[in-house]
């Protein structure tokens, strides 16, 4: 069972975009994880990040950022605890 998660954006990637960042300690925050890029995207910005847990269940969202004009909500979800994750699912069809 996850007892601490660490879900943030990171600018230090290396294609320099805001990347949502996903690492979960099963140790009360003693120790973590690898750090898992769940945006993983060239040239488009992930900001707003929000996560929620039940159970097994991780739901991470965000907001893709291609322009200044062009935000796309998305999630990613994982049934066993944050060790994998599903496709980038898109909230706009």
């Amino acid at each position: 069972m996850i007892t601490s998660i660490l879900c943030g954006l990171d600018k230090g990637t290396t294609n320099s975009n805001g990347e949502v960042i996903f690492r979960a300690s099963n140790d009360s925050g003693n120790t973590f994880g690898d750090k898992i890029n769940l945006s993983n995207t060239n040239g488009i910005d992930s900001i707003n990040t929000e996560i929620a847990t039940e159970g097994d269940n991780v739901i991470v969202t965000w907001w893709e950022r291609a322009n200044a004009t062009s935000n796309e909500p998305v999630l990613r979800v994982s049934t066993d605890n944050g060790e994998t994750f599903g496709p980038v699912l898109s909230f706009c069809g």
